[in-house]
């Protein structure tokens, strides 16, 4: 057995009805290059994590064309360890065009899609993409032609799979009816943690849910900021929230915080109840927290959810 396969731990599941089996955890490539201030990680450090997630089985990735350095930065690790086969790479088009202001909005035109493609694999120097998302849906072009733009590269085998990402159920069900692209579309992009629910919510129909939606036409869930952007783990020191009949408590490894979360929750604590909670909080995993809340969108939505994790490109 390889020191690779020794080390693989994460579960492999199906994406989509007809889609592979993949990584059960992906891993969010946007903070390598943009988005989260300037990246304290240097190249060596990034390309040592890159190595460090796939030697481990997290080997869905997912990046975007406006993820700035991102796509470069996974061309140097395949370059680097020849090991692109080993790895699911989803990157996207459309949220803006990285060449010009992101003021100027989504872009889906036909010759702006497949110029976004090619230069994704330019950028990656890669021959194939094995998921290619339309990062947000552009209103103004209709999704029948976006993917039409894309056939040429699906029946190449230049994209193997295609998604969307942050559209709604009539777009999702329009795509899925396009006649030998459809049944390519197994994933849907969409924000999804403890704070938020929406896809979970029966439309203001009192239909489906947009999740039970997805499901019925074979389409998982990759759920984006799984730990509402550092909320659920304590990065953010804001104490509770309550949603309907549910309230969440974020965690903190302070006293005070301890003392509030409980004031949420309408219980009242001593003084010395708040410290042997503490003395008990300091023996426990500071990731405990992470680990439940991607082990439960594992298995939300009947299952058919998978978390994308994000390294911020903190050293």
């Amino acid at each position: 057995m390889s020191a690779t396969k020794a080390l693989t731990k994460i579960p492999l599941r199906q994406l989509g009805r007809n889609g592979p089996h993949v990584a059960n955890l992906g891993f969010g490539c946007m903070g390598i290059g943009a988005f989260y201030g300037q990246s304290s990680a240097c190249e060596e450090m990034i390309l040592k994590t890159l190595t460090y997630t796939a030697d481990r089985g997290m080997t869905f990735w997912d990046t975007a064309d406006i993820y700035g350095t991102s796509e470069a930065a996974l061309r140097k690790w395949f370059a680097s360890t020849k090991r692109r086969k080993d790895i699911f790479l989803a990157t996207k088009f459309s949220a803006f065009d990285p060449a010009g202001p992101p003021e100027k909005g989504m872009i889906s035109q036909p010759s702006y899609v497949r110029r976004a493609f090619l230069h994704s694999l330019s950028q990656l120097k890669t021959d194939y993409v094995d998921l290619y998302y339309q990062h947000r849906v552009d209103t103004k072009v209709p999704i029948e032609i976006v993917l039409e733009a894309l056939r040429e590269f699906v029946e190449s085998g230049q994209i193997k799979y295609l998604g969307l990402s942050e559209c709604s159920v009539e777009t999702l069900k329009r795509a899925k009816n396009v006649k030998g692209l459809g049944d390519k579309i197994i994933a849907v992009q969409m924000e999804y943690s403890p704070f938020t629910l929406e896809i979970e919510l029966p439309s203001p129909e009192g239909q489906k849910s947009f999740a039970q939606e997805a499901e019925a036409l074979g389409v998982s869930i990759v759920a984006y900021s799984p730990l509402a952007c550092g909320l659920v783990t304590g990065r953010y020191v804001s104490s509770y929230a309550i949603c309907g009949k549910r309230t969440f408590f974020r965690q903190s490894l302070a006293t005070e915080r301890i003392e509030e979360n409980t004031h949420g929750g309408e219980v009242e604590l001593s003084a010395e109840a708040i410290r042997e909670i503490r003395k008990l909080v300091d023996k426990a995993e500071v990731a405990g927290t992470q680990n439940r809340t991607l082990s439960w969108i594992t298995t939300a939505v009947e299952g058919n959810c998978l978390p994308l994790d994000q390294w911020k490109g903190e050293n």
